[in-house]
């Protein structure tokens, strides 16, 4: 009777070791599972993390072919769609700077331009494929606001043409959802097919090299190289000939400026902007006295100035204001009231003391306005261009860049007034007049922001940048 009990019990305590030690061998198990799943999810990771990297550098790589490429797609729709002339306008002229190549020459001489542009239009696609092929490009990638841009791409000009390569410029897009044009190629018309011959190296064919914002090899500095003046000059004529608004400026000049004695003044004021703008004092603490000093400036001036030939009196004068800032268009007409007429390019300002469309803090708007934006601010640069005497109301490199390439380079003889350069010191207590770009590059008193080669070892510094050393 006690037997059976015992053989019950031990029945049950093997039952219940047989579903512990299951038990164990299935957590054993999962764990093992595991490990096994996280070391597979581990390499899973490396794998991807490496493919990524491979991804980003194919896409380096494909961004690069599509900037090569672009240069072949914007010259053949250009052409395709019969873009080939340039007009001649009642502007400047300049042929483009021919600059002596310092680069080991090639012994396979490239295919030479010159024998394909003889057909002009006609150019078959087969000829234009070649030429395509056998250009040298040089890429600039801009940044930051108008004067900004233009005097670090005036150095990409003179480098590209010291090279032989043709210089492809990229500015960015107002919309970057839709990247179909670059906001340069909204702005201006591609070359007329002619020009190409500048662009084809005589040492190399197909080479590709790229800068953005600064260029190897130049810098700022007081002792201007007048083969850089020479370049800027060129550069500005050029592309102030492609410039797809240029019946709006001959037409605002035609009706406000003939006959008269131009005087233009930009006035970077800031309206309220903020951040390195106000770091590096660059606002004025009082528009009044300011405005004040700045007529009683252009006053003197206008009574001191003669005719550079000593025989014919000064046309009536005239004051373009061109302005980040719009109360200092009242501000003057009020001044000057009864003296100068003041005359301004109608466009929609940034409100009261809310900053400036290329600011620290970029606005966001949409295409259209991005490129009026954009084009107002180049017409108000073609305007002062067009001016006899260009004032710059304080250091800026807007003022520096189109328009004092365009005035100071015209030659003396047709000037109204020998000095045709002046600058006003900070809140306008000084007013200082220049004849000749080298010499104000040497004695101006305030910042120059144009790039020059560095005289010391700037080409040599270029060339071994992009691996070009002799």
């Amino acid at each position: 009777m006690h037997t059976k009990p015992k053989a019950k019990a031990t029945h049950i305590a093997t039952k219940t070791d047989t579903r512990e030690a299951t038990q164990r061998v299935l957590l054993i198990l999962l764990v093992f599972a595991l490990v096994i799943v996280t070391r597979d999810a581990h390499l899973r990771f490396q794998n991807l993390w490496k493919k990524g990297f491979e991804i980003i550098s194919a896409v380096d790589k494909i961004e690069e072919s599509k900037a090569e490429k672009r240069v072949s797609n914007n010259y053949t729709r250009s052409i395709r769609e019969g873009d080939t002339t340039v007009e001649q306008l009642p502007l400047l002229t300049a042929p483009p700077l021919q600059l002596p190549l310092t680069t080991v020459a090639s012994t396979e001489a490239p295919l030479r331009v010159t024998n394909l542009v003889q057909n002009g239009p006609d150019l078959g696609k087969k000829e234009l494929d070649q030429l395509i092929q056998n250009m040298s490009v040089y890429e600039y990638r801009a940044c930051c606001g108008l004067g900004h841009r233009l005097v670090r791409q005036a150095a990409a000009y003179h480098a590209a043409h010291k090279l032989g390569h043709r210089l492809n410029v990229n500015w960015g897009f107002c919309d970057p959802s839709n990247k179909s044009q670059d906001i340069f190629d909204e702005l201006f018309r591609p070359e007329n097919i002619t020009e190409l011959q500048t662009y084809v190296t005589s040492y190399e064919r197909g080479e590709f090299h790229f800068a953005a914002n600064e260029v190897p090899g130049y810098i700022k500095t007081k002792q201007c190289n007048p083969e850089n003046l020479e370049s800027d000059y060129n550069m500005y004529t050029e592309l102030r000939s492609r410039y797809r608004k240029r019946d709006l400026v001959n037409a605002f000049v035609q009706a406000n400026f003939a006959g008269k004695l131009v005087l233009g003044i930009h006035i970077r004021a800031g309206n309220g902007e903020t951040g390195d703008f106000t770091k590096k004092n660059r606002g004025i603490s009082s528009p009044e006295a300011y405005t004040r000093n700045v007529s009683n400036h252009i006053l003197t001036f206008l009574n001191q100035a003669k005719k550079h030939d000593g025989q014919q009196p000064l046309s009536p004068p005239v004051l373009y204001i061109a302005t980040d800032t719009a109360r200092y268009i009242d501000l003057f007409r009020k001044e000057l009231e009864g003296k100068i007429p003041v005359v301004h390019w109608e466009q929609e300002k940034e409100a009261e003391g809310s900053g400036v469309f290329l600011g620290q803090e970029q606005k966001k708007v949409d295409k259209d306005k991005c490129l009026q934006k954009w084009n107002d601010m180049l017409i108000d640069a073609m305007l002062l261009a067009s001016a006899d005497v260009l004032i710059a109301g304080q250091f800026s490199s807007f003022s520096q860049a189109i328009p004092f390439a365009l005035v100071m380079g015209r030659p003396r003889n047709e000037r109204k007034v020998p000095q045709a350069f002046c600058e006003l010191s900070f809140e306008a207590i000084e007013f200082d007049c220049h004849e000749d770009k080298v010499e104000w590059c040497k004695n101006t008193k305030h910042k120059v922001s144009l790039r020059t080669l560095n005289p010391t070892n700037g080409w040599e510094s270029f060339l071994k940048h992009y691996g070009m050393e002799q």
